[in-house]
């Protein structure tokens, strides 16, 4: 009755109803997923403004699953979104970074690729004190997406993520690596000064390890790469630490 407030056990049992409309019986040859979907997020909604995180959270993946079963990838999205919210309130890093993959994997079916590439950021920030290569796969995945749908506008922000997720876990290899492989986004949206700093950087960082070889190798490779850094004021400054 509109207007009536439900109880969890009300809601509770919306989520049974739904997910007996999974199921196929004597009388319904296929599952209804358009109606289970539509129990699991009142559902889902109900049982989060009543506070009970773990049923809401249950129910938005269920609302998302059935979502996806019934062709509405962008509602599933959502969902997966909600679900992602609910888990890391709860604390919970592996749900809500599986939920947030969920979330992506949904938008992409719709081509929505700056959504998508949003999701993977928010779960790699997520586990980027407690789990850095996770956290580094997650935003590899989306510049994946990014560079491959030409929305390279949309990398700078994973990019320094990178950068500071491997620094601060002293994954140096992994910096060098980022800072030689991203320089050619910057390159291809014409933002040289980005690319040179990148160069540069490659060149402190490893004079600061005490690899001079290895960083006077870097610098011309570089070069080679990118020949105006060679002039630029990053590329001289890079020359002179040398």
């Amino acid at each position: 009755i509109p207007g009536i407030m439900k109880s969890q056990k009300d809601y509770l049992k919306q989520i049974k109803e739904g997910t007996s409309l999974t199921k196929k019986t004597l009388f319904r040859w296929k599952p209804d997923w358009d109606r289970a979907a539509d129990n699991f997020e009142s559902a889902a909604q109900g049982l989060r403004n009543l506070g009970d995180k773990e049923n809401a959270y249950q129910a938005y993946l269920l609302a998302a699953d059935a979502q996806a079963h019934n062709d509405l990838i962008v509602a599933a999205g959502q969902n997966y979104e909600h679900a992602a919210s609910i888990a890391k309130e709860m604390g919970r890093v592996d749900d809500a970074v599986k939920a947030y993959e969920g979330a992506a994997r949904s938008f992409m079916l719709d081509y929505k690729v700056d959504r998508a590439a949003k999701n993977l950021g928010q779960a790699a920030r997520f586990v980027a004190d407690t789990d850095p290569a996770r956290a580094v796969a997650l935003d590899k995945q989306a510049l994946e997406h990014l560079e491959s749908h030409e929305r390279e506008h949309m990398a700078a922000d994973h990019i320094r993520n990178l950068i500071g997720v491997t620094m601060k876990s002293e994954n140096y290899e992994e910096t060098i690596n980022v800072l030689k492989t991203y320089a050619r986004v910057f390159e291809k949206l014409n933002q040289k000064p980005n690319v040179n700093a990148h160069g540069l950087s490659i060149v402190i960082l490893l004079l600061s390890l005490d690899d001079v070889p290895r960083a006077r190798r870097e610098f011309d490779e570089f070069v080679d790469r990118f020949p105006e850094f060679e002039y630029s004021n990053e590329g001289m400054a890079a020359f002179k630490l040398l």
